[in-house]
């Protein structure tokens, strides 16, 4: 049995990163790997793994930019390390690989360190790109990414260190009647006769839901009801107010809801007609699978992750781009032929369930790490 030293920042249970985590740990067969795992902190996932029975530190939060910090949390790490002697050493994305490497190195583990990344910065200007790369420079047998094009941005940085791909999953929900939904626009008071179409994710600029609602506003310009669901509260409380803002136009008055922070996605998803992903660069996109095994189809920008996902025209429909005029297209294709919405998510389902699974990912990320295990 290979031990197993996990190294997180995040103790919350907010992105898609955090999702992949606790999957991975929830379905993990222990009799091939045994985890230990760091928080910076506590909180709502690091609870949830410690009920799980794993071995849980938590070290005190604080700011990466603070040396002190660093110097007295490396000086942590390290000793833990010594103490449990793992095998291999997960820095999960690439903060926790500015702390855990540095620790490896003062424990002499630098052989038996890799990190895993849930992003892609290819761009000189991209967001995270410094990070990114001071990750990259410290030492790391290989780098785990959440998807094909995720790996081929990590490729790009240097030194080049091995990177081996493996696309997330999910596990399949409890068998739906869609009345969440129905509950979800009573409440809402979203009329029951309005095309709802929605995003879901982090308030964040590169999440796009600027863009959704511009799609939005185009649809209404050109004669579709439409109504548009923002779902997520946490994030960047600037961009938010710049959404509410444009909500408040005379096109959008009374025809954009946000739900600000929700505990449980699924009935929100269940409430679409469609599901539009506006992100720029996504590097996988699990709110997709989440409406695929909800039965909602997606339109989404043919790149990166939901490229991956989608196959245009028969699980999901791809756009050329995440311009607004590219998504209002999509969406109204979708509006105007209700078999085909019908047939894309019945499809979409079905390849959620034969590939994107939990179980499917775990095993993945099992044979990778016990293959890299000392």
């Amino acid at each position: 049995m290979k031990r197993l030293m996990i190294i997180t920042i995040s103790a919350e249970r907010h992105g898609g990163s955090d999702s992949v985590l606790w999957s991975f740990l929830n379905h993990l067969d222990r009799k091939n790997l045994d985890p230990s795992v760091v928080f910076f902190g506590d909180g709502p996932l690091a609870r949830d793994v410690e009920s799980l029975g794993f071995d849980v530190s938590r070290l005190p939060a604080g700011r990466l930019r603070q040396p002190g910090h660093l110097f007295r949390s490396v000086g942590r790490l390290a000793s833990l390390m010594r103490e449990r002697d793992p095998d291999l050493i997960l820095n999960w994305l690439s903060t926790a690989q500015i702390y855990g490497a540095p620790a490896a190195l003062r424990a002499r583990m630098p052989d038996r360190v890799v990190w895993w990344q849930h992003d892609m910065h290819s761009g000189a200007l991209s967001r995270g790109r410094a990070l990114d790369q001071v990750a990259t420079l410290l030492p790391a047998v290989a780098v785990g990414a959440c998807s094909y094009a995720a790996a081929e941005a990590q490729r790009g940085l240097r030194p080049r260190r091995p990177v081996v791909p493996v696309q997330p999953g999910i596990d399949a929900g409890p068998k739906s009647d869609r009345t969440g939904g129905d509950t979800v626009r009573t409440e809402l008071a979203i009329p029951s006769d309005r095309f709802l179409i929605g995003s879901v994710g982090r308030i964040l600029p590169w999440k796009g839901h600027d863009r959704v609602l511009e799609a939005a506003e185009r649809l209404t310009r050109s004669g579709h009801d439409v109504h548009a669901l923002v779902v997520g509260g946490v994030g960047d409380d600037s961009y938010r107010e710049r959404l509410a803002a444009r909500a408040r136009s005379p096109s959008l008055s009374g025809r954009v809801t946000f739900t600000g922070h929700v505990e449980d996605a699924a009935p929100y998803i269940q409430a679409l007609d469609v599901l539009v992903s506006g992100s720029e660069n996504e590097p996988f996109g699990l709110v997709i699978l989440e409406a695929m095994e909800e039965g909602v189809p997606v339109v989404a920008p043919d790149q990166a992750g939901p490229g991956e996902i989608l196959e245009h025209g028969r699980t999901g429909w791809l756009v050329d781009s995440f311009a607004p005029t590219e998504l209002a297209g999509g969406v109204a294709i979708l509006i105007e032929d209700p078999d085909l919405r019908h047939d894309l998510a019945a499809a979409a389902l079905e390849a959620r369930r034969g590939h994107f699974t939990a179980e499917r990912m775990t095993r993945e990320m099992e044979a990778m790490f016990s293959e890299l295990g000392r």
